[in-house]
């Protein structure tokens, strides 16, 4: 099975950044990267494992970051 990584510098006017500093108290005014990897093909309708980690501060002090994972799983058919 494929597995894939990739990695984004995103801006504080991001809306997903803008709701993790909404929700939680996030000491830094710096903006986060985006990790994204996933052990599937790339394509929107495929199956697997995705994982998404928002760095906002990684160094040998402190680190600050969010993660989630998602498991997509093939649907059933219902054919009646």
């Amino acid at each position: 099975m494929p597995s894939y990584s990739a990695k984004y510098q995103l801006s504080n006017n991001d809306y997903n950044v803008q709701q993790l500093r909404k929700r939680y108290i996030i000491p830094t005014k710096q903006a986060p990267k985006l990790l994204l990897k996933g052990d599937d093909d790339l394509k929107g309708s495929s199956v697997g494992s995705k994982n998404l980690e928002y760095t906002f501060v990684e160094n040998h002090e402190e680190n600050i970051y969010f993660s989630d994972a998602v498991e997509f799983t093939p649907s059933e058919d219902n054919e009646s």
